[in-house]
């Protein structure tokens, strides 16, 4: 394994984890490219065709990234509607919920390190009153790249809010002006 990969082995996907992801969840989207460059994800016709496949679909889904045949665990979570949610880390950077933005710069980060990587997303379809604990109980069995992040300091903190009061302080400036 070269430097690039040696750095994410912690998350690789052993083969009994990879055999239980193959059992528990199903390949919505392969190769999704969610990094900063790409336009108009909604355009793709398999981007499409699960944005109606899974429209009020609630479970559990799992991006992996995957890189010269070794699988990475990325990101797991919930949702009432795989289709809502997909629409969230498709679309463009939204000032009022950054959060859903993060995969996309996680995958700029990655694909720096490793420039062939892709991102598939799986999902594993659940009932609406068990997917706090469905998550939770995956997130332990798997234990992605985003399981426990430590916290930002204080001082890139307070860049962010520095960063959003600018933006929102511009966009009142804007309502005022109309």
């Amino acid at each position: 394994m070269d430097d690039s990969r040696q750095v994410f082995s912690h998350f690789a996907l052993d083969s009994s984890e990879a055999s239980a992801v193959q059992r528990e969840f199903e390949r919505v989207l392969p190769s999704l490219d969610l990094s900063q460059r790409a336009k108009v994800l909604s355009q793709s016709a398999e981007v499409k065709k699960a944005l109606v496949k899974y429209k009020g679909r609630p479970g559990i889904y799992f991006w992996i990234l995957k890189d010269g045949g070794v699988e990475y665990k990325v990101y797991i979570g919930q949702t009432q509607s795989l289709s809502a949610r997909l629409k969230n880390y498709i679309s463009e950077f939204q000032p009022h919920s950054p959060n859903d933005y993060k995969l996309r710069v996680f995958y700029d980060f990655a694909l720096r390190l490793l420039p062939n990587a892709t991102l598939d997303l799986y999902f594993s379809e659940k009932s609406k009153d068990c997917l706090g604990n469905e998550e939770k109980s995956a997130m332990e069995k798997y234990r992605p790249f985003f399981y426990k992040l430590p916290r930002p300091d204080s001082s890139e903190k307070d860049k962010l809010k520095r960063a959003f009061s600018m933006c929102c302080q511009s966009i009142f400036e804007q309502n005022l002006n109309r």
